[in-house]
């Protein structure tokens, strides 16, 4: 006869012991030089002033208008509403409706890069906009993990377009550490860094920010 008796509860599991090996792995990798840390989305959420999506959004939806022959010209173009705040498929969109209509008797892969040229400038722009109101001296405490990350690593990857790092950067070289100096690398349409990638060592506080964008 099967028995109605519930089987045991499966016994709690300290991860206690794993996590402190993790963290003495971490900073093993660090003293080495063998930790490299790659930042993404989230990162700058709590930095007031940042960039928002929907003030993106904008952007891109003024730019459509302004390339879209004026018979197909919606009066109150919302990238943000028609997509329902789905950040990729908005973006697509726009490289698509870019190409299509600023260069239509291009080819398609032709049409595309004329599109995502002008995203990548469109983002650029909008965050070099943006980073003159970020001011890290009014709200420090919004900034410490920026600080923790540029004084602990002379190389940063990111996919992140904002300019937080940078700033920081910035601020530790006029504040704290004149003698702190910075390079950005930015990812080309192809996929390779301009300026090239180069293996860095690491000199003192040289630090070396690698955005990777696709």
């Amino acid at each position: 006869m099967a028995s109605n008796a519930l089987s045991p509860l499966t016994p709690y599991v300290d991860l206690k012991e794993q996590r402190d090996q993790v963290i003495s792995d971490i900073k093993a990798s660090h003293s080495a030089g063998k930790l490299v840390p790659f930042v993404g989305a989230g990162f700058s959420c709590n930095i007031s002033k940042a960039v928002s999506f929907d003030s993106f959004m904008a952007r891109l939806s003024g730019a459509i208008q302004q390339a879209l022959p004026a018979e197909y010209r919606p009066s109150n173009l919302d990238l943000a509403t028609a997509f329902s705040g789905h950040a990729n498929e908005a973006m697509e969109f726009f490289v698509w409706c870019w190409g299509q209509y600023t260069a239509r008797n291009a080819s398609r892969a032709m049409q595309y890069e004329k599109g995502w040229h002008k995203l990548q400038r469109t983002i650029i722009q909008h965050f070099d906009d943006c980073s003159d109101f970020l001011r890290i001296v009014e709200n420090e405490s919004a900034w410490q993990q920026h600080k923790i990350l540029v004084s602990l690593f002379n190389e940063i990857f990111t996919t992140n377009w904002d300019h937080t790092i940078e700033e920081m950067c910035q601020h530790l070289v006029e504040h704290e550490n004149g003698n702190l100096t910075y390079e950005t690398y930015r990812s080309r349409s192809d996929g390779k860094l301009h300026p090239p990638y180069e293996a860095v060592e690491a000199d003192g506080r040289r630090v070396h920010v690698y955005k990777y964008h696709g």
